[in-house]
C-alpha cells in the first residue's frame, strides 16, 4: 500500500467495447449496476484515490457527452479528459498512451483498467507501490482449476501444470515511456494483445512484477455476472 507517489499517476479506463456478448441496449458500461452506470465503480475507485492526478476515458466519441453528463451528476473530483477508442483493446489503450505522452513526463505513472471489473479499484495502490519498484505491473490471480488446452471446443488436447499459471486482471501498468516504447514497436502487431503485460513481455522482453489478484476482480461479461454482482454484500 502506498500513500503518495513521487510522480504523476493517471488512470485509464477502456470503454469503448460494444458489449455485444451482454446483450441490451447501451454498451454493459453504461447499464445500472447497484443504482450507478457500472464504469463508476472503476471510475470512482480512481477519484477516491488521493494518489490519482487524472483520469482519461477512452470510448467511442459519440459517447463522450454521456460520459461528461455522468460524471457531472455524481460529482467526479478529479481532472479527467478523454481519448478516441480504436477498434481494439490495445489499440484504444494506445490512443489514450499518445495523448498522454504529448504533455506529461516520460515516468508518470499510468494505471490501465477495463470499464467492466467494478473492483478493480481495489488494486490501485499496491500497483502503483510495484510500478515504482519494478516500472511495471500487473494484477494476476492464481489458477485453482484444472488447466487444460481445447483447439476446438470439443475435445481436451493437452493439460497445463497450473501451478505456474496466473489468470491476469486489470488494472495493469506501468511508466508511461515503457508503454509507449512497447506499444510503437508492436506497430501492426499491437491489435493482436489483448493486455499490457503480454506486451510488455514480448515487446520489451520485460517481465512484469505481480500483484496478487483474487477471484473477485472479475470482469462482467455476461448477465449472470451482472446478477452476481448485483447480490453480494456491499
Amino acid at each position: 500500500m502506498v500513500s503518495s507517489s513521487e510522480n504523476k499517476v493517471i488512470g485509464i479506463i477502456l470503454m469503448g467495447g460494444s458489449g455485444v456478448r451482454f446483450g441490451g441496449d447501451l454498451p454493459k458500461q453504461y447499464v445500472l449496476a447497484r443504482g450507478q452506470e457500472l464504469f463508476l465503480h472503476a471510475a470512482k475507485a480512481f477519484d477516491d484515490n488521493p494518489v490519482v492526478d487524472e483520469v482519461v476515458f477512452v470510448a467511442k466519441i459519440d459517447y463522450f457527452p454521456l460520459i461528461g453528463q455522468i460524471l457531472n451528476r455524481v460529482g467526479f473530483k478529479k481532472k479527467y479528459s478523454y481519448a478516441i477508442g480504436g477498434e481494439t483493446r490495445e489499440e484504444s489503450a494506445y490512443s489514450a498512451i499518445k495523448a498522454i505522452s504529448e504533455r506529461e513526463d516520460k515516468n508518470t505513472i499510468v494505471l490501465i483498467t477495463d470499464a467492466d471489473r467494478p473492483h478493480s479499484g481495489d488494486y490501485i495502490s499496491p500497483l502503483i507501490g510495484k510500478i515504482q519498484e519494478a516500472g511495471f505491473a500487473v494484477v494476476a490471480c492464481p489458477v485453482t482449476d484444472s488447466l487444460a488446452v481445447s483447439f476446438d471446443g470439443e475435445r481436451i488436447e493437452s493439460y497445463q501444470d497450473r501451478r505456474h499459471a496466473v489468470l491476469l486482471q486489470t488494472p495493469q501498468g506501468g511508466r508511461l515511456f515503457i508503454l509507449k516504447s512497447a506499444m510503437e514497436r508492436a506497430g501492426e502487431r499491437l491489435k493482436d494483445y489483448t493486455d499490457e503485460g503480454s506486451l510488455i513481455l514480448n515487446e520489451l522482453h520485460m517481465a512484469p512484477a505481480i500483484v496478487k489478484g483474487y477471484s473477485s476482480n472479475y470482469k462482467i461479461n455476461t448477465i449472470d455476472d451482472m446478477k452476481r454482482f448485483e447480490e453480494e454484500s456491499v
